[in-house]
């Protein structure tokens, strides 16, 4: 859900493709404020929130339990950019379907 809601609050639209890859990948780059390769919880919670984006303290945790490969506290590029990947075939394969049906 909270993917979800970051692709209605930036108008990523229904294409589900490398371009958005590369616009998750730098909303990335941007929560990691400090450069250092990886985000915590408050600072996702925080840059979530300075965006305009509604999130609870769940939200975000539930995030990072899906994110978190390796249950650090703490996702790094890579986690992210693995989670991302596999969320925007998710969504492919539901676009698909959806097209599928309409027909």
């Amino acid at each position: 859900e909270v993917l979800d809601t970051i692709c209605d609050h930036y108008g990523l639209g229904e294409e589900y493709g490398e371009e958005k890859l590369d616009i998750f990948i730098s909303i990335f780059d941007k929560i990691d404020s400090d450069g250092g390769g990886s985000i915590d919880m408050d600072e996702m919670y925080q840059a979530l929130s300075n965006a305009g984006i509604e999130i609870s303290d769940e939200g975000v945790l539930s995030l990072f339990a899906m994110i978190d490969e390796d249950g650090d506290g703490d996702v790094v590029r890579d986690e992210w950019k693995d989670t991302i990947e596999f969320y925007l075939e998710l969504k492919a394969e539901e676009s698909d379907m959806k097209n599928l049906a309409a027909v």
